[in-house]
């Protein structure tokens, strides 16, 4: 038995020799990943964002959003305001009552 592994390696009782601890991010529940330094939980760079970047893409996001919305009331009410029909109107004379008569 032999605790003195290199560098990025740790005893493992039960293969009595030094594992690479590069074995703990395919697998984490590994017993000799407890006695390495550079485990998923233990290593505070285990592949997440930093908080500012996380931080910056959820703002970066939101204005994206606010814009998107502000630019689609902002085309609805152009478009509402314009004067111009969509669909044609059809007028119609009623022979009995002499007045026009408009339907959609």
């Amino acid at each position: 038995m032999s605790d003195n592994c290199p560098s990025g390696f740790a005893w493992d009782k039960v293969v009595e020799a030094c594992l690479s601890c590069s074995l703990c991010q395919e697998f984490p529940a590994t017993a000799i990943c407890q006695k390495c330094s550079g485990t998923p939980g233990n290593n505070p760079d285990n592949g997440a964002l930093p908080t500012g970047t996380v931080a910056g893409i959820v703002v970066s996001c939101v204005i994206v959003l606010v814009l998107v919305a502000v630019l689609f009331f902002v085309y609805r009410k152009c478009r509402k305001d314009r004067d111009v029909t969509t669909r044609p109107v059809q007028v119609d004379t009623d022979p009995e009552t002499g007045s026009e008569t408009q339907r959609l």
